[in-house]
C-alpha cells in the first residue's frame, strides 16, 4: 500500500472542514435533497459537534482536496477562472456537484444552477456562483444548452463551474470554449476511502484494514455502506458485503458461449473475446509494444472486419446480453 501523500491529505482535509462550516450554517448553499436537510436540522438541534454528512459528498470534497493539492485551490475572488471539473464517472457528478461551492470558494456563496437559465446580476453585492453538473442523463444535458447563462455569467463577472465526467458531450458549448482550468478528479482510492471514513464516522481506518472495500467505485455503495453515528469496522463490513453481492451477481451473469438467439452479435461478442485474449497474453509473455497493427489487427480478425468492430451487430433487441468472462 502506498505511503499518503500529506499535501494531498491536508488539502482533503481543509476542503471536508469547509463543507462541515457550510453544512452547520443556518442556510447552506448547496442544493441538498429532504433526506439530507432532515439529518442536518436534527444535527443542529442536538447541538451535535459534527453535521451527518453523505460519505458520497464527503468523498467528493477529498478527491476534489487532493486534485487541488499540487497548486492550490483558485483564489474566490474576481479572478476566479471558468473551471472544468472533470470527474471519473457519471455518478459522481452529483455529489461533487454539492461540494464544488463550499469548498472553492467558502461560506456566504450562492450556488446557482446553470440549468436555470440566463441571470440578471446587477446586484454584485450577493455573491454567487454558476455551476453546470451534467451526468448526461436529462436530454438538456447537450453542448447546445445553456450557452446563453454562459455568456452572461462570464460577461458579469460571475465564477462559473462546470462538472462532468464526459465534458464534450454534455456541457455547453461556449462554457468549454471559455474553460481557464481543468482539474482532473481522480477515482478513489484506499487513501480517499480511509479519509472519507474517518470523516463521517470519527474513527479512523488503518489503510491495511480496508482489504477488498478500495475496489468500491460507485457512489451510492460509499453513502450507503458508511455511515454517520456508526463506526470504521460497520462501514468495513458493509462496503465488503457489496463487493460480495456485486461478485456473486457476476458469477451468476450468463456466460456469452451459453446463449442463444442474439445471431451475430453472439459471433462478434466472441470473436472480441478471443482477439482481447491474444492481446493480454501477447503483452504479459514480455512484450513491452503491442502488436504489430494494433487494434486493426484485431478488428480484422472480427466477423465483418474494421466496420463491424467500430459497430457491434445489434442483437433481437437491439443490444447484446450477457457477459465475457
Amino acid at each position: 500500500m502506498p505511503e499518503p501523500n500529506e499535501a494531498a491529505c491536508a488539502m482533503a482535509r481543509v476542503f471536508v472542514d469547509a463543507l462541515r462550516k457550510e453544512a452547520a450554517s443556518p442556510d447552506p448553499s448547496w442544493c441538498l435533497d429532504e433526506a439530507e436537510l432532515d439529518a442536518l436540522a436534527l444535527g443542529r438541534r442536538d447541538a451535535s459537534p459534527m453535521p451527518r454528512l453523505a460519505a458520497d459528498v464527503v468523498a467528493a470534497a477529498v478527491m476534489l482536496g487532493r486534485a487541488f493539492a499540487p497548486a492550490g485551490p483558485p483564489a474566490a475572488d474576481d479572478g476566479f477562472p471558468v473551471l472544468l471539473v472533470r470527474v471519473s464517472s457519471p455518478d459522481w457528478v452529483e455529489p461533487m456537484r454539492c461540494v464544488v461551492g463550499p469548498c472553492l470558494l467558502g461560506l456566504g456563496w450562492r450556488v446557482r444552477d446553470g440549468e436555470g437559465g440566463r441571470g440578471a446580476w446587477n446586484d454584485r453585492s450577493r455573491r454567487e456562483v454558476v455551476v453546470f453538473a451534467r451526468d448526461g442523463a436529462s436530454r438538456e444535458h447537450r453542448p447546445d444548452r445553456g450557452n446563453e447563462t454562459v455568456g452572461a455569467a462570464v460577461v458579469a463577472g460571475v465564477p462559473l463551474i462546470g462538472v462532468a465526467s464526459d465534458p464534450a458531450r454534455t456541457l455547453p458549448r461556449d462554457f468549454l470554449r471559455a474553460v481557464d482550468r481543468e482539474v482532473l478528479v481522480a477515482p478513489l482510492d484506499a487513501e480517499v476511502l480511509s479519509l472519507v471514513i474517518e470523516a463521517v464516522t470519527g474513527e479512523v481506518a488503518p489503510l491495511a484494514a480496508l482489504g477488498d472495500c478500495v475496489s468500491v467505485r460507485a457512489a451510492a455503495d460509499l453513502r450507503l455502506g458508511i455511515r454517520p453515528g456508526h463506526g470504521a469496522s460497520e462501514a468495513l463490513e458493509r462496503l465488503g458485503r457489496s463487493r460480495q453481492r456485486e461478485r456473486q451477481r457476476t458469477a451468476n451473469a450468463p456466460r456469452l458461449e451459453d446463449t442463444l438467439g442474439l445471431g451475430a452479435a453472439r459471433d462478434w461478442g466472441l470473436g472480441l473475446a478471443v482477439c482481447l485474449r491474444n492481446v493480454i497474453g501477447t503483452r504479459r509473455v514480455g512484450r513491452s509494444k503491442p502488436m504489430r497493427g494494433g487494434s486493426t489487427v484485431c478488428a480484422a480478425s472480427l466477423p465483418g472486419g474494421l466496420a463491424d468492430a467500430r459497430h457491434p451487430p445489434p442483437g433481437p433487441h437491439n443490444h447484446a446480453s450477457g457477459s465475457l468472462r
